[in-house]
């Protein structure tokens, strides 16, 4: 998996599993669709939560990842804020919270 494409790796898996008939709910999948992670995402989610079904590790691999972009959204790797609104986009006047619109 590439960094940042949590959401197309899961349809990707899913996508697979349907193509080869298997059963997305077959107790050998999480081990599966964990190895296809990031090894730190998967340790992440392994070290927060505990899941026995892929859907649990499909959701919990996604707030993970939603997490890493909201840190990575503040700073960058020499520890300067960074600025995700284009000069053309209005100022927000809400604070922190990146809810979706």
């Amino acid at each position: 998996m590439d960094d940042g494409r949590v959401d197309e790796y899961i349809a990707a898996f899913e996508h697979l599993a349907h193509h080869t008939n298997a059963r997305l709910d077959d107790p050998a999948n999480p081990q599966t669709f964990a190895r296809g992670l990031p090894r730190k995402l998967a340790e992440a989610r392994i070290d927060i939560e505990s899941s026995s079904n892929f859907i649990q590790w499909a959701r919990a691999a996604q707030r993970q990842h939603r997490n890493w972009l909201k840190k990575k959204s503040v700073h960058d790797d020499d520890d300067t804020v960074v600025s995700t609104v284009s000069k053309s986009q209005p100022k927000s006047t809400k604070k922190w919270g990146w809810q979706r619109t």
